[in-house]
């Protein structure tokens, strides 16, 4: 019985088996992207859907116009405090009553 098997295997560089990898995680994200892409207006209408019906809970209307907003490129600012310790050398405090 033959074989269906190449006798040799071609044999692939660590830098080929690199590329191909690179060519389909590509070819994967792309696939994601066509999918969300295909999928957004309908999500978009969704939220549309729930913030205008009377018959939402509040809270899920609430979430969803803020979903909305913030997609829109409306969201908040969000702000950070950032505090710096100095450290205070060659002083001498005084506490009253020593």
């Amino acid at each position: 019985m033959e074989s269906l098997l190449p006798t040799v295997l071609p044999t692939i560089t660590p830098r080929e088996r690199a590329e191909s990898a690179q060519i389909l995680a590509e070819h994967r994200r792309n696939r994601v992207r066509d999918f969300i892409d295909n999928k957004t207006e309908r999500a978009a209408e969704t939220l549309h859907e729930l913030m205008s019906t009377e018959d939402t809970p509040a809270v899920v209307r609430l979430s969803a116009a803020k979903d909305i907003l913030d997609r829109g490129g409306f969201k908040p600012v969000e702000r950070i405090a950032i505090a710096q310790v100095v450290p205070i050398t060659g002083m001498k405090f005084v506490l009253d009553g020593e």
